[in-house]
């Protein structure tokens, strides 16, 4: 049994800090179970085998040198063999009573009860059984040291004989028959005390308990006219680009990528200050691609070494054509970005690249040959025997041949920013969304880690299916904290790490064992402190787990009908026929009786989703990830909204978990919604589908609004072709059991609620960075005004929902050419109604980083 798999179950136990928190079984420190008990059961263990082995070659041995015989007058063992094997029996013995002692402890893991952890058998039958074996197995040993001056094996063979029987009938069989006859017939009685014991324990491993104690109580009323208007702050947040959705990177990818050989792996949201107002913006990283033009030796590792830059566009905002209304990049100084070279990135190539290299051409940019590298990120390679080295390492010949290598070149490997952390850190998991930022004029990549354990006791294993294939926490774990944030710089590849949770003692033994390896949270730059997020793998199985976990009495958690379900996940494309889509609308909410299960079905769940949200009965907006929760139906058939998760960060620079918990009358869920919005629209959806088109969805988005909710969702369109680039088609919002839609979100709120009027400039501009203008007349009495007759905001926008009706009534005729020319008018409409306010007739051309908060 290799004993270097262990290397770190040995520091742990050697650097042990306390979690100060007993276990309701033993009263053990938990660091007993999570830091000592690991390595313990694996040197015994390893003795255990090692004696085994042992005693078998010596028996092997001895008979071939006669001290064992099988034939003959003799005696079939000598004295001294006796003694030889009876000492190794007996050390067999006492490291088995060891382990048997040691098992007692593992109980509080135990998976055989209602919940994880030492349930009624294992505490009534297993671990009596466990004591009992511990004394046999000592006796055991002392009768086989007693046994070398007796003659023969009798009464050890007797003692083992008695210890087999005692271990399948105390250790096995017993414990069967209790679980089926006492405990089975009145489970919930039998098992409440070590239940409450798992609820209590889950909760403080998984850090639910401080969010479940402050839990908020809301209740949602009729959306009013009168909160519409007072709430344009917390709607002109609402996303209209969805970085999630294909259709968005795709536009991202036809509109913002110079070369070929740039791609974008990902698209996140953040937020920056812009012209002194926080806004969302859609980030994405462009890195060297996988696939390039020529995939030769010297354009692989010499010529395409970097990517280059960062693109922004505005996540609330787009331009007149439905496309992002993209920030100028002008070398990136619009985002403050002065090094915009990115040589390790998120999902780089996994090959080597040679820096500083002599190819005349250099290497190659966005504006193409030129780039020189002047950092020293890579490797030094210039001399011969780094060069072998590295030639050996990498098998390649080119390494040593070429002639393009200086003196001072550098190689640089390892260019995907979670393997580097890997690396350098293994004890962590990592998050599977890391996240360029722009700070102090470089691109820096952030990558959330997470400190875990499997041992913690009474604590229920996380749910990870929810988890994206790419977590590092698809792994079996029952406890987590986010405790470490790594900073990787996209030019020299630079790793900083930082604890974060000073609190997490996992976290506190690792840097015993590494002092120098992190850094304390309050050196985070000022500048990086204004970018951190909630985690999103930390709340797909904080939320996994709140479903049940928020049950905080153990009658409640055995029963399960107050459990809740994570609302089931809206499809990102259009699906299912209106025919269909009406039968599955009058049926959602209705629970079935079809199945009696106590788990959620297996159906995909709500992806969390970032956004600027203000929280109900609050003024100011935090930057939050958010996920709503369902009444639990086994089938999915209650698809009203009940709870809903929002994860921001806190003062102290930690993730804080906020529940809030639906009272009352309970508003439509996402699902159910989705399902409206399919089954009103499938006219419009289906004339798409007719001229070859797609039909993509962006999130659902929950945005409060007074005592009210209202839903948002973005509607993409994707014409026939792979060069085609997708953009926003429709905004639908629900709210009091309605639908408005329009071109963009004022449109659709001013359709659903009438005498609201608000104006959100959210749809102004063109993806090139220019801006729409509006030809204003003069009016009767002198003064200048819209085209068309009307002088007001009011009337203005009176007439776009008129014409919007008009181009609905035209599109349900078949009739496409007037119901172009009615959208096209009605909005002219909405931007001239915005130019009156003073809206968002400019394009904003500098965005700053955030300021440091005091």
């Amino acid at each position: 049994m290799p004993a270097a798999g262990h290397w770190k179950q040995w520091l742990m136990f050697r650097n042990s800090v306390s979690f100060n928190t007993p276990d309701p079984q033993f009263n053990q420190d938990v660091s007993w179970y999570v830091f000592r008990l690991p390595f313990l059961n694996f040197l015994f263990g390893w003795f255990f085998a090692a004696i085994i082995l042992v005693t078998v070659l010596t028996v092997v041995a001895h008979y071939l040198n006669g001290g064992i015989r099988t034939s003959g007058p003799a005696p079939r063992v000598t004295p001294q063999v006796k003694l030889h094997l009876s000492i190794l029996l007996a050390l067999l013995a006492v490291v088995k009573a060891a382990q048997y002692w040691l098992r007692r402890y593992t109980l509080t893991s135990s998976t055989r009860g209602f919940v994880q952890g030492a349930g009624y058998t294992d505490v009534k039958a297993t671990l009596p059984a466990l004591n009992l074996l511990i004394l046999i197995s000592v006796a055991a040993a002392v009768l086989l040291i007693w046994n070398v001056r007796q003659r023969g094996w009798r009464l050890p063979v007797i003692a083992v004989g008695l210890w087999a029987v005692v271990a399948l009938v105390a250790g096995a069989i017993y414990p069967a028959i209790v679980q089926k006859f006492r405990v089975e017939p009145s489970e919930s009685k039998r098992e409440r005390p070590y239940i409450q014991r798992n609820i209590d324990l889950t909760q403080k491993a998984f850090a639910l308990d401080t969010a479940l104690t402050k839990s908020v109580p809301v209740e949602f009323g009729e959306v009013t006219t009168e909160a519409v208007q007072q709430g344009v702050a917390a709607l002109a947040n609402v996303r209209l680009l969805d970085p999630k959705q294909d259709a968005i990177k795709q536009a991202f990818t036809q509109q913002r990528r110079p070369q070929g050989f740039y791609e974008f792996a990902d698209l996140d949201v953040d937020r920056y200050v812009v012209d002194g107002k926080l806004q969302q913006m859609v980030v994405a990283a462009r890195v060297v691609a996988d696939k390039l033009p020529n995939s030769s030796w010297e354009n692989t590792h010499l010529a395409y070494t970097h990517g280059h830059g960062l693109v922004a566009a505005p996540a609330s905002r787009v331009a007149s054509d439905g496309r992002p209304a993209y920030l100028p990049e002008q070398d990136n100084t619009a985002l403050g970005v002065t090094r915009p070279e990115i040589y390790v990135g998120d999902g780089m190539p996994g090959s080597y690249v040679v820096l500083k290299s002599s190819r005349a051409a250099g290497e190659i940019g966005p504006a193409g040959p030129g780039e020189r590298y002047s950092g020293n990120g890579g490797v030094p390679a210039g001399a011969w025997f780094r060069r072998l080295a590295m030639a050996l390492k990498f098998g390649e010949y080119n390494l040593l041949g070429s002639g393009l290598i200086r003196s001072d070149s550098q190689i640089l490997w390892m260019r995907d920013v979670r393997s580097r952390v890997n690396k350098i850190a293994p004890f962590l998991a990592l998050d599977s969304d890391p996240y360029p930022v722009s700070a102090e004029g470089r691109i820096l990549w952030v990558v959330d880690g997470y400190t875990t354990t499997s041992h913690y006791p009474y604590s229920e294993n996380a749910d990870i299916s929810q988890l994206p294939t790419s977590s590092g926490l698809r792994r079996e774990f029952n406890y987590v904290r986010n405790s470490v944030k790594a900073v990787v710089d996209a030019y020299d590849g630079s790793v900083t790490l930082y604890r974060m949770d000073e609190a997490d003692p996992v976290a506190a033994v690792w840097d015993k064992v590494f002092p120098k390896l992190m850094k304390s949270k309050d050196d985070l730059p000022a500048v990086l402190r204004d970018h951190l997020r909630y985690p999103e793998d930390l709340l797909r199985v904080q939320t996994a787990h709140l479903g049940k976990y928020h049950l905080n009495q153990a009658d409640e958690f055995f029963n399960s009908d107050l459990r809740w379900c994570v609302s089931q996940d809206v499809p990102a494309e259009q699906s299912a026929d209106s025919a269909t889509i009406s039968t599955i609308v009058s049926s959602v909410g209705v629970a079935s009786s079809a199945s009696s299960s106590t788990t959620c079905s297996s159906g995909d769940r709500y992806v969390p989703y970032y956004s600027l949200f203000t929280p109900p009965g609050a003024t100011k907006a935090e930057f939050s990830l958010i996920r709503p929760f369902a009444p639990f139906s086994p089938d999915d058939s209650l698809q009203v909204l009940r709870a809903f998760a929002v994860g921001t960060v806190g003062a102290d620079l930690m993730p804080k978990l906020t529940m809030y918990d639906v009272q009352g009358s309970l508003p439509s869920g996402p699902y159910t919604a989705h399902l409206q919005i399919q089954s009103e629209l499938s006219q419009a959806f289906t004339l798409e589908d007719s001229k070859g088109s797609k039909v993509l969805f962006g999130d659902m988005q929950m945005v409060p609004v007074g005592k009210g909710l209202v839903y948002v969702r973005p509607v993409y369109v994707k014409a026939e072709g792979q060069s085609a680039i997708p953009d926003l088609r429709y905004v639908v919002v629900i709210g009091n059991g309605s639908l408005g839609r329009g071109d963009s979100l004022t449109v659709a709120l001013n359709a659903l609620f009438p005498g609201a009027q608000v104006v959100l400039g959210d749809r102004s501009g063109s993806s090139g960075g220019t801006t729409g203008t509006t030809t204003p007349t003069t009016t009767p009495g002198g003064t200048t005004g819209p085209a068309g007759g009307e002088t007001t905001v009011e009337q203005l926008l009176a007439a776009a929902s008129k014409l919007f009706d008009e181009a609905d009534a035209a599109l349900k005729a078949g009739d496409l050419g007037t119901y172009q020319q009615k959208v096209t008018a009605a909005r002219s409409k909405v931007t001239q109604a915005e130019t009156l306010l003073g809206g968002s007739s400019t394009t904003t051309t500098i965005v700053s980083v955030p300021k440091p908060t005091a």
